[in-house]
């Protein structure tokens, strides 16, 4: 089975920004999640402590989000609001790119109110020219009010498969106070399913051109 790779900072920023699309995957492909840090500083007021306890209760929740979706995640180990684009994460991340081979990477847009997110969309790019990778490589959004000059390529319908997405971001329950994760993603995916011409979407952006001869695997899905 063919692997896809998402390359994220934190534990949720999967299920918020794909988790319909993962979901709508998950029975096609091996999916792996690479997760640069364990949110360390996640329950910290004002995020300032880097704590063990935190890091140890959010990795569980996203063992939990494995288990749905049938995939592994492997933490990179770099800490919550200290992850940067250097060499030796760049190479780390590489190096994974060339063990899988994966046909699709899914890396998170560069602009964004949260350092921690761009850097991750460095980093996986970086990482993807140093492993020579050409496959099929797009950028998603994070949130309304954080994730900044983004104009999708393409949408994909997820609205088929809201429930799960929810179920996904539940998972990541002390980030999910009073389920407000689950309404701001709602919103956000109403939002673009209205432009879509659909119930709810995730949107994606491409770095790329499309790949001569090779069909989009997100386009194969009910996409829009």
């Amino acid at each position: 089975m063919d692997t896809i790779v998402a390359i994220f900072a934190h534990p949720d920023d999967e299920s918020c920004g794909i988790g319909g699309t993962l979901w709508l995957l998950k029975d096609r492909y091996q999916i792996l999640l690479l997760c640069l840090t364990r949110g360390e500083r996640g329950l910290s007021p004002g995020f300032i402590e880097v704590r063990a306890e935190t890091a140890r209760i959010r990795e569980a929740e996203m063992r939990s989000v494995t288990r749905l979706l049938g995939a592994e995640v492997r933490f990179l180990d770099r800490i919550d609001g200290e992850v940067f684009a250097d060499r030796a994460i760049c190479e780390l991340v590489a190096g994974i790119l060339r063990e899988v081979r994966p046909v699709l990477i899914f890396g998170m847009w560069p602009i964004d109110a949260h350092p921690d997110h761009a850097a991750a969309s460095d980093i996986a790019r970086k990482a993807m020219r140093i492993a020579g990778y050409n496959g099929e490589f797009w950028m998603h959004e994070e949130g309304i009010g954080q994730t900044a000059q983004f104009e999708p390529d393409l949408c994909v319908d997820i609205s088929a498969v809201a429930e799960a997405k929810n179920q996904l971001i539940r998972c990541h329950a002390c980030q999910n106070t009073d389920d407000a994760l689950v309404h701001a993603m709602e919103e956000l995916n109403r939002i673009r399913g209205s432009k879509a011409g659909c119930g709810l979407a995730e949107a994606f952006k491409s770095a790329q051109t499309r790949l001569a001869g090779k069909p989009s695997i997100l386009a194969t899905l009910n996409a829009r």
